[in-house]
C-alpha cells in the first residue's frame, strides 16, 4: 500500500493501479492462508485467489463484507489498463483503486488480529 500511496502522490496513476491490485491480491492470499486454504500446486494463480476469496471467505464463511466479492476483479481490471493498454488510468480511477485496496488490506489485517 505504501508504494501505491507514494505513486498516487507522485501522479503515477498507472503504477497506482498495479500496486493497489497487488496489495489487495496479497492481502487475499494472506486471508486464505489464515483460513487454511491453499492451492493444489505451489502457485497462487489469480483465478484461484479470486474464486476462493470471494466464494469461500466472503459468500460461504462470511468472513468479509459482500462488497469485497468484486474488489479483486475491479483492481485487476484497472491493473490491466495501467500495465498493458495505451490509455492511462484516470486520476479518479486511481484514487478509487487506492481506497478499495486499502479497505481490503485493512479488513484482512483486522481479521488476522482478531484470530
Amino acid at each position: 500500500m505504501a508504494s501505491a500511496e507514494a505513486d498516487f502522490a507522485a501522479g503515477r496513476h498507472n503504477s497506482v493501479a498495479n500496486r493497489a491490485y497487488y496489495a489487495g491480491f496479497h492481502a487475499a492470499i494472506a486471508a486464505l492462508i489464515g483460513a487454511g486454504i491453499h492451492p493444489r500446486g505451489k502457485a497462487w494463480e489469480h483465478r484461484f485467489v479470486f474464486a476462493e476469496f470471494s466464494g469461500k471467505l466472503i459468500r460461504r464463511r462470511k468472513d468479509f463484507p459482500t462488497r469485497f466479492a468484486r474488489s479483486l476483479q475491479r483492481l485487476y481490471e484497472s491493473r490491466i489498463v495501467g500495465d498493458y493498454r495505451t490509455e492511462k488510468v484516470p486520476v479518479r480511477i486511481s484514487r478509487a483503486m487506492l481506497i478499495e485496496a486499502s479497505t481490503v488490506v485493512q479488513a484482512v489485517h483486522d481479521r488476522q488480529k482478531r484470530s
